[in-house]
């Protein structure tokens, strides 16, 4: 479809909402027509000026006026006079002059007064005697007080209390003004806005009156929750003011045109409220009016006014016209999606998708379903998602984190409905640092206006760093993929430890679910004591190796051989392993000898080592060696006199100078090699002149001489000298090759010369001593110093060789340190050395007995007495020969006993070696302790059954997930809270990245030109220049106003506020779309994207009012080219969301899970409106304050009058009148829901004014209204009024309509509902279906929902039963198998004094558990989200430890403050209640009877 076709079925539709809005605004000429509230300027006079409920702002751009809570009363004042306040008499209501008394009576309470006045002795007073006004004493006292008290205290109290008691009821008409402003759109010509008007006009032509203000501006309107219930009125924005001159004239007509010049020349359309006065307006307007409409009779009045008016279309409209503007000016303007949607046929756009990538994650701060995250998905893909949200499931929670996701991801979004009521709580449920940017409805006062949200907006760029922040969210990112992991870790090890607690395993053979393995191992456990202690396993490991009869044959051994049983527990030892005497003499003789020599070296310090093994005698033999070579090699170090100091020489040991002796060393190298070259001259010695070998022209000559050159002959007489004086072993060198031999012993002499210098150098650091030539004579000589020095090295070498191997050996040694500077300690270590070596000499011996001690030691317990023999005795210098042979026959003799019964005693070993195989092994071990009479206990004849129930409990045991669960449950309740205030960490961060990054310098610079506009308007002190700089104003707010992230208003308010622009928005959100009609066209308009939340089942759009005749017209006209099957859905009478579902119905989301009211409350809308989908998710507490939820009310004698029940009204007021004096009931809001028409709910309205008073009205949010009125509210108690009586049961309206307003008024409740009839059962037609199945519903639902043996089925389980009998014996109210929407939890807990539950859940107590999990656990954070405590356990937990699961059950109902009663009374499931009233009222002019 081409562009411009779109364009014009676009201009059409728009031509027709326009057309459909002016039909619905009536242009009143008179104020009062539809106005139920006028207050002006004037009014104020009435207090002075010091009243202190009223304060007043007013600036050039904004107004304000707050109305304090008046409702707390002063009493009346005290008198400073003792005297006078025994005498004077105040009535209760203080509204009469006070008056003396004649007389008072003497009581204890006055007496001590009296007398601290009087004295003892002025007068005699006496109790109960009278004390009369007349005594003249008396008298002169009390009429001077009396009189100065009237004048001083009660005078000017009682003027403002009657200024109070004057503007209480001006209070109340704010209370009815609050409701009329929020409750009621049901019908249009109705109060529903509010606006200050300035320039009352008022004139009378042909018979019609005029009176309306010339210019008025919009004013929000509120009770400040938060401040006391104070009301506050406050301009909109900027202080606009809207000229009202067409209501009477047409803006075509040249009065009309000139009217307006003359104003604008005259500088009269923009003023401030203080310059309208100071400028005298009102005469100019006058004069200016009088003289252009030539009436005389007109007048102006110079005051302002605050007005309540039916909504003004008007601006609607006017919006509409500036979109059709832009379309007619630009042909090929880009239109969003949503509206090529709405414009097309649906097989034009199948399959058309905005952005075919789903969003990666989602980003809420809120708990969410699975219809949330699903709604995100389908946008992302899509042009609209439509939303069914039938009452109570969530819509406002659900938008909240709409909008958190969307501006975390950059978008600009747009939550609008038809009344500002359904939005005010949105804001609320965002995270607290983005409401600061948002825009939203001034509702309970804490709105934010569009000029503070802008302020916000500055203040955080100005003091915004960008990469500050970028690290941020870049930190909260890894936060939240950390704790995302963790939760999904969590789930995974829940799954896991599900999975083993339900599916079955496998034990010999055979599977076993493990909650009916622990039931059987739970009666064992009764019956028996379990003697084995290992944790035996499940798997072949632990299988039986044994059988009965070897256990049969184990018991008759040691029943019959007591004595021996000890044997079995031992190795018997053979006899022939025994060492004859003769080897043990040896032994003997030999650990006599060595012991005595190691008593003797004990006395001298001499190294120890820990132990002596075979590695330290091999080490302690290297060590040795390498002594001994070391002695030898450097023995003549020991007698050589050093030339240097003892520090050097220890330097020089512990190659102190790293850096220097590598230099000393480099040095040396080159001694030596020049050392060589020296005694190659030695047998061919070469002579040459001394002061020759350094001169430089010198050994030019010879070099060349070397080469065959000849040298000059104009050479100086000393070179010639020292050529003819050099000789080669006494001979004149002769040619080139000698004088080459020449050359290089004079190069060797240069060397050493160099060397020398190098060495005297180094010489002075280290410490050496210095020489005069390189091969100077002695020890001091270079060279000989350099080998000096090498051998100390090399010794010192040595030296920490033999230190590091004898550290080794004898670390704790406290003379190791010793070893390279005191020959004594190294011969302190040889002695030491050659004293454990000679040790090794026995070790044979010695080895030999420890190896018979260790096969002794596995031996039976006679061997312990060998083993002792061999400790104490062998070796002991006190035990002679004899004594040994003798004492060791006698031991082997008991051995060979023993071996007599070998063969029994080893069957009994091989049956406790199959036990211990089997895994027992620490009962193996214990078998030994057991006393012989217990065999029958320890091994019964069932031992095998007994080992399969151990090995079952071990595996349950190891599998026990019962504090896990705990755990892993509170800490992925505790991830998942972090994991919200993390996402609303990184949403507010992300909105002021992405707005920084986007806002170009044009658009911050008209944030602050607006600011600054603003500012300089307030601070103007005439309207010189107000035009101007409002100007300045309006053109920096059309661009500065797209900045702002998030606006949250009413479609009236969108289209006064914002600029009309095509796809401003990223994404609008319609609440409540079942409400908004073909008006709310504009903020489709606005948005790329959009998100349709409604419900066909609650109040629609009505076209009363609107001739049927000319809706058919304009449809004619403008919608022929529409198509067709959505050219219904633009009609007056459908909704937007009913249009939404037919356009976008590919994408419509079901909310389903109802979190508002209690079951019985809500289940008659579930089943008669909604087909059982809805799912209620409280649990009813049966003993709550509300007890019964259903109330039926049958009221006696009730007629219908008109469209007014007054019998009703009256038990709906005595009603409420009982409930607010009712302390329990102290927080309970309540509400009022008239089911025929907006009349009869106007009528209890006015009652409930008159009889409870605003005090009462404000503390339990009182209200009363049609169904249309309450949409989108909710109650803890709701009164519904059907009205009709008996002969008159008709309703007027559609059936659709009629169904509507039973559901929204039947689900507005959240505890209780009143249904108030004055009509039977019977009175009802057959054919009437809704009110039968709804008195059915109320008078039944006991019946039908609650018989006597709901909660104790025969087919309960053993577990529940015995599980809530437990509760029960205990005193807890319990409910078996509850239904929570579409789903049962096993266990509820209530407290029968207040709302406090628990859920109690046991996993795995079925066979099909495993297949169950995900569901369950969906279920639980269903039930988290909702705010619900739950406790849940596996069933093998149960039955393994029954003591412990009861106590932590019984520990998290006291936490929770969940306590036993005894009283059967509060306790029982009565559901709905029936009640009679009589009604004396005969007609509608009867008085109300209240009950006092």
């Amino acid at each position: 479809m081409t562009n411009n076709i779109i364009n014009q079925k676009l201009l059409n539709l728009i031509d027709f909402s326009s057309k459909i809005v002016n039909t619905r605004y009536e242009n009143t000429a008179d104020y009062k027509d539809g106005s139920s509230f006028l207050y002006s300027q004037s009014m104020l006079s009435e207090y002075d000026e010091d009243f202190e409920y009223v304060q007043k702002k007013i600036k050039s751009t904004s107004f304000e006026l707050i109305f304090k809570n008046p409702l707390k009363s002063s009493l009346p004042p005290i008198s400073d006079s003792k005297l006078l306040n025994l005498f004077l008499e105040i009535g209760k209501k203080g509204d009469k002059t006070p008056k003396l008394a004649d007389s008072i009576t003497i009581n204890k309470h006055n007496l001590d007064v009296l007398k601290t006045i009087f004295g003892d002795n002025d007068h005699k007073l006496n109790i109960d005697e009278s004390l009369s006004f007349n005594d003249p004493i008396i008298a002169e006292k009390l009429i001077y007080d009396y009189d100065n008290y009237l004048s001083k205290y009660w005078k000017p109290w009682s003027q403002k209390t009657e200024q109070r008691n004057l503007y209480l009821k001006f209070y109340k008409s704010l209370v009815n003004l609050n409701r009329d402003l929020d409750s009621n759109l049901s019908d249009d010509k109705r109060v529903n806005d509010l606006s200050l008007g300035m320039g009352m006009l008022s004139f009378t032509q042909a018979g019609q009156t005029f009176q309306y203000p010339i210019f008025t501006s919009s004013l929000d309107f509120a009770f400040n929750k938060d401040n006391n219930n104070d009301v506050i009125f406050t301009s909109r924005g900027m202080l606009d003011w809207r000229i009202e001159l067409s209501r009477f004239l047409n803006t075509d007509s040249s009065v009309y045109k000139k009217i307006i010049k003359t104003l604008d020349n005259e500088n009269l359309l923009d003023f401030s409220i203080s310059s309208w006065f100071s400028n005298k307006n009102s005469e100019k307007l006058q004069k200016i009016l009088s003289y252009n409409l030539n009436l005389k009779s007109l007048k102006v009045e110079d005051d302002w006014y605050i007005f309540s008016r039916s909504k003004n279309y008007s601006i609607i409209s006017e919006d509409l016209h500036k979109f059709r503007d832009q379309l007619v000016k630009n042909k090929s303007l880009m239109l969003p999606s949503p509206l090529i949607s709405l414009l097309s046929e649906p097989d034009e756009i199948s399959g058309l998708n905005i952005n075919n990538q789903k969003l990666s994650n989602t980003v809420f701060h809120l708990p969410s379903n699975n219809e949330q995250n699903r709604i995100i998905t389908t946008l992302n893909e899509n042009d609209a998602v439509v939303v069914k949200g039938p009452p109570g499931t969530g819509k406002t929670h659900t938008i909240a984190n709409l909008i958190c996701h969307f501006l975390n991801q950059g978008k600009k979004v747009l939550v609008t409905s038809a009344k500002d009521s359904s939005l005010s709580v949105i804001k609320s449920m965002l995270p607290q640092n983005l409401r600061n940017l948002i825009v939203s409805p001034f509702k309970d006062g804490d709105g934010s206006t569009v000029n503070k949200t802008i302020e916000n907006l500055l203040l955080k760029l100005q003091t915004f760093n960008l990469d500050e922040v970028k690290k941020e969210v870049l930190d909260l990112e890894s936060s939240i993929n950390t704790v995302s992991k963790k939760i999904e870790n969590i789930d995974k090890d829940l799954k896991r430890w599900a999975l083993i607690n339900s599916d079955q395993f496998s034990i010999d053979g055979h599977n076993v679910y493990p909650y009916e393995a622990a039931l059987d191992a739970s009666e064992y456990i009764t019956k028996y004591k379990f003697e084995i202690l290992d944790e035996l396993g499940i798997n072949e490991k632990f299988a039986p190796q044994f059988n009965n009869k070897q256990i049969q044959f184990f018991k008759n051994f040691i029943i019959k051989n007591p004595d021996f049983k000890k044997f079995i527990f031992s190795e018997v030892p053979n006899p022939k392993r025994f060492p004859d005497s003769h080897l043990l003499v040896i032994a003997h003789e030999q650990i006599q000898k060595f012991n005595a020599m190691s008593t003797e070296l004990k006395k001298f310090e001499i190294p120890w080592p820990q132990e002596i093994s075979a590695n330290f005698l091999l080490e302690a033999s290297k060590l040795v060696n390498k002594i001994k070579t070391t002695r030898k090699n450097w023995s003549h170090l020991f007698v050589t006199k050093l030339p240097w100091s003892e520090s050097v020489v220890s330097k020089i040991r512990m190659n102190s100078y790293n850096e220097l002796f590598d230099e000393l060393d480099q040095l040396g190298a080159e001694l030596e090699e020049q050392s060589e070259k020296r005694s190659s001259f030695i047998s061919r010695p070469v002579s040459v002149p001394e002061p020759a070998l350094l001169d430089n022209k010198f050994f030019e000559i010879v070099q060349n001489l070397s080469k065959g050159k000849k040298p000059s002959f104009f050479l100086s007489s000393d070179l010639k000298s020292w050529l003819s004086l050099c000789r080669i072993s006494g001979f004149t060198p002769d040619d080139d090759s000698e004088w080459n031999y020449v050359k290089e012993f004079i190069s060797m002499q240069r060397k050493r010369r160099e060397l020398v210098t190098r060495w005297n150098s180094l010489a002075v650091e280290i410490g050496f001593h210095s020489v005069y030539s390189v091969d100077g004579g002695g020890q001091l000589s270079a060279e000989s110093q350099y080998e000096l020095y090498k051998s100390i090295k090399l010794f010192g070498n040595d030296q920490q060789e033999i230190l590091s191997l004898a550290s080794e050996l004898f670390p704790s040694w406290s003379k190791l340190t010793h070893i390279s500077h005191k020959p004594s300690v190294l011969d302190e270590l040889m002695y030491a050395l050659d004293y454990h070596l000679s040790h090794s000499s026995i070790s044979k011996s010695l080895n030999w007995l420890e190896s018979f001690k260790s096969e002794l030691s596995e031996c039976t317990p006679l061997t312990d007495h060998m083993i002792s023999f061999i400790n104490t005795k062998l070796g002991d210098t006190s035990t002679d020969t004899k004594t040994v042979i003798n004492e060791w026959t006698l031991l082997k003799n008991e051995i060979e006993k023993i071996n007599t019964k070998k063969e029994e005693i080893q069957e009994c070993k091989e049956i406790l070696n199959l036990i211990n195989n089997s895994g027992a092994k620490n009962f193996t071990s214990n078998l030994q302790e057991f006393n012989v009479n217990e065999i029958d206990n320890i091994l019964p004849d069932n031992f095998l059954q007994i080992w399969r129930i151990k090995r079952i409990l071990s595996f349950l045991k190891l599998v026990d997930s019962f504090e896990d669960i705990q755990n892993l449950i509170r800490n992925r309740h505790e991830l998942e809270n972090k994991l919200f205030t993390l996402n609303a960490e990184i949403s507010e961060k992300n909105v002021t990245v992405f707005l920084s990054k986007n806002m170009t310098s044009r658009v911050r610079s008209s944030l602050q030109s607006y600011v600054n506009s603003i500012n300089k308007l307030d601070s103007l002190v005439d309207d010189k220049n107000i035009s101007r700089i409002r100007h300045d104003a309006k053109t920096a707010s059309e661009i500065a106003f797209q900045a702002l992230p998030c606006w949250i208003m009413s479609h009236q308010r969108v289209s006064e506020t914002l600029p009309a622009i095509f796809g401003h928005f990223d994404v609008v959100i319609v609440d409540e779309a079942s409400q908004s009609d073909i008006s709310s066209l504009p903020v489709i308009l606005r948005g790329q994207k959009i998100v349709i939340v409604g419900d066909d089942k609650q109040v629609s759009p009505s076209s009363l009012g609107i001739d049927e005749s000319r809706i058919l017209k304009l449809s004619h006209q403008y919608l022929q080219d529409q198509v067709e099957i959505f050219k219904p859905y633009f009609m007056p009478d459908r909704s937007l969301y009913d249009l939404a579902s037919v356009v976008f119905s590919k994408t419509s989301i079901y909310l389903k899970e109802h979190f508002r009211s209690v079951p019985p409350v809500i289940n008659f809308s579930r089943k008669y409106f909604y087909n059982n989908e809805l799912k209620p998710l409280r649990v009813l507490n049966h003993n709550s304050i509300y007890k019964e939820p259903l109330v039926d009310v049958y009221v006696n004698n009730g007629i219908r009058s008109g469209d007014k029940n007054i019998g009703e009204c009256e038990f709906i007021i005595n009603s409420i009148k009982k409930i607010i004096d009712d302390e329990k009931f102290k927080h309970s809001t309540i509400g009022v829901v008239s089911l025929l028409n907006i009349s009869q709910s106007d009528f209890i309205w006015s009652q409930i004014l008159e009889h409870i008073g605003p005090e009462k009205i404000l503390q339990h949010q009182i209200i009363a209204s049609d169904a249309s009125g309450f949409q989108g509210r909710q109650k803890d108690i709701v009164f519904i009024s059907m009205v009709t009586s008996s002969g008159k049961m008709s309703l007027s309206a559609s059936p659709q309509k009629i169904e509507q307003q039973f559901n929204v008024a039947l689900s507005r409740a959240r505890d209780k509902v009143f249904l108030v009839r004055s009509f039977k059962f019977d009175d009802l037609e057959r054919e009437d279906l809704l009110r039968r199945s709804l008195i059915d519903h109320f008078s039944n639902y006991n019946r039908d929902n609650f018989s006597k043996d709901k909660n104790q089925s025969a087919s309960m389980s053993s577990f529940k039963s015995e599980f809530s009998q437990f509760l029960k014996d205990r005193g807890y109210y319990v409910l078996i198998d509850y239904e929570i929407g579409n789903f049962k939890v096993d266990f509820v807990v209530q407290n029968p004094l207040n709302s406090a539950q628990l859920v109690i859940e046991c996993d795995g107590a079925d066979r099909e558990f495993s297949n169950l999990w995900s569901v369950r656990m969906s279920r639980h954070r269903l039930l988290e989200r909702m705010g619900w405590n739950i406790f849940r356990f596996f069933a093998s937990s149960y039955y393994l430890n029954k003591d412990n699961i009861k106590s932590s059950v019984l520990q998290k109902l006291d936490e929770l403050r969940i306590y036993p009663t005894n009283d059967k009374k509060i306790i029982g499931p009565v559901i709905s209640d029936k009640i009679e009233y009589k009604s004396n009222i005969k007609d509608s002019k009867h008085k109300l009877t209240i009950v006092a």
